[in-house]
């Protein structure tokens, strides 16, 4: 029996995301398979590109498996700190030493594949620094208090004045369908605080994981950790997030984070925090609101040639996925045309389409989103994932149907639809969500921002790289 993960979504949905537990299939932990957190297989010798330029299935299919448990439906709590706290909180007055700050990120480079973005965070009294994967598509930070087989590093708590443990269990589970915050690999422990600086703004009580258990899909990873930039509606502490904790402080000049992610190089790469970075991106930065406070979740569509292929779809924009997952019906509508192009049979199946194109071809793919009539393209090199034979190659957008983690659908502009037969009331939740990742934000300057220009309200905006 093949258990997808749209089957665990359809049951989740129709008993309202509060079931218990489903176990999902396991995901390979061989060579060319995922060594996720809930993104990417760091240490791997060959990623989705061989070192001849093909592609690889064994790694696409594991990074499929794991990005649909990522983004499973979760339990959405209210946030500790409002939405309209945080849009009401002071900025920082000028007259402080620090209202913004930079942290210089580390691309993973494996072949020609652009693997992890990590950077320094500093935690404890003295502050130990730590590397940790700064993370759109999930709200918890975590790190390892011991000594772990493969980690970098650890904090050592013994070492900090101000670390206090609060004994409340902290546990993200592999195969658990409520719980699933992540994409392959379990940490376990307790929750615990301590002082957390990034580029030196500092949150001096802040809730994390204080990991104790790793499984072994995160030996030799870059990342000791997860710095989560999401909502905290969707924390497994239930607590605010680092950025969260900073607006409500004051402590920011802006109420937002950027991303400058590059491609092919190791340094260069750059988080900013409090103020955008002009020097990273060329014209102005447009901005598409945000539909949902859980992740940074948008409005998209799919352009090519110049022409919208398929229906718009709520979408995650996820620094912490290296591809791009639209649904099924969308995939189908943009390989539709791109001529040439024919869906994969032998390598598609368990709810994930891929579709292979001329590798010669010159049709331009792009995304569109809410608010904006521009359409940003995605370089052909990132859109190439791998030749398939001598004259296609296995297109880099890819068909997935995947439940909003609250059940809402863009498209239907509803939670859910119900239907009454005998008494008894359907749910139907759509599986209509998508994921946009580091393919297509190589390309554009992304922004985080809280209270946007003009509305004053979360949204994500968008500009061209440099």
């Amino acid at each position: 029996m093949i258990f997808t993960q749209a089957i665990a979504a359809a049951i989740l949905c129709a008993l309202g995301t509060e079931a218990s537990p489903i176990a999902l299939p396991t995901v390979a932990t061989g060579p060319g398979s995922l060594k996720m957190f809930g993104r990417r297989s760091p240490g791997q010798q060959e990623l989705y590109k061989r070192s001849d330029g093909t592609v690889n299935f064994d790694f696409l299919h594991a990074e499929a498996s794991a990005v649909q448990k990522k983004f499973l439906p979760k339990t959405i709590k209210p946030m500790v700190i409002p939405l309209s706290a945080l849009l009401n909180a002071p900025i920082l007055s000028s007259i402080r030493k620090r209202s913004t700050g930079n942290v210089a990120l580390t691309d993973d480079v494996q072949g020609s594949t652009d693997v992890e973005y990590t950077g320094p965070v500093s935690i404890g009294t003295p502050y130990q620094v730590l590397p940790v994967d700064f993370d759109t598509g999930s709200s918890d930070l975590w790190v390892p208090v011991k000594s772990i087989t493969g980690s970098p590093g650890y904090l050592h708590t013994a070492s900090s004045s101000t670390y206090k443990n609060t004994g409340a269990a902290f546990s993200i589970q592999l195969l658990t369908a409520v719980n699933q915050r992540y994409g392959s690999g379990d940490v376990q422990g307790t929750i615990a605080t301590d002082a957390v600086s990034l580029a030196g703004l500092i949150v001096p009580t802040q809730y994390f994981g204080a990991v104790t258990t790793e499984s072994s899909q995160f030996n030799g990873d870059p990342a000791a950790g997860i710095l989560g930039l999401a909502f905290s509606s969707i924390a497994a502490t239930g607590k605010p997030t680092v950025i969260e904790n900073l607006i409500a402080a004051g402590k920011l000049t802006s109420k937002l984070f950027a991303f400058h992610l590059t491609r092919g190089q190791t340094s260069g790469s750059e988080l900013s925090i409090g103020a955008v970075d002009a020097a990273h991106y060329s014209g102005s930065i447009t901005y598409t609101p945000v539909t949902s406070q859980t992740y940074w979740e948008v409005s998209a569509g799919a352009v090519v040639g110049g022409k919208a292929a398929g229906s718009t779809f709520p979408a995650a924009i996820d620094t912490g996925t290296t591809l791009i997952y639209v649904p099924s019906a969308v995939a189908q509508s943009i390989y539709a045309q791109i001529p040439g192009a024919s869906i994969d049979t032998t390598d598609s199946g368990n709810g994930v389409t891929y579709y292979k194109y001329p590798c010669s071809s010159t049709t331009v793919v792009a995304m569109s989103f809410a608010g904006s009539s521009k359409s940003y393209s995605i370089n052909a090199q990132d859109f190439n994932l791998g030749g398939y034979s001598s004259t296609l190659c296995v297109g880099g957008i890819i068909g997935m149907n995947i439940q909003d983690t609250n059940g809402q659908s863009q498209s239907l502009s509803v939670a859910a639809t119900h239907r009454k037969t005998s008494g008894l009331t359907f749910r139907f939740c759509p599986l209509d969500f998508g994921i946009i990742g580091d393919e297509f934000l190589k390309s554009w300057y992304s922004v985080y921002n809280y209270a946007a220009p003009s509305t004053g309200k979360p949204a994500v905006g968008f500009a061209a790289n440099k």
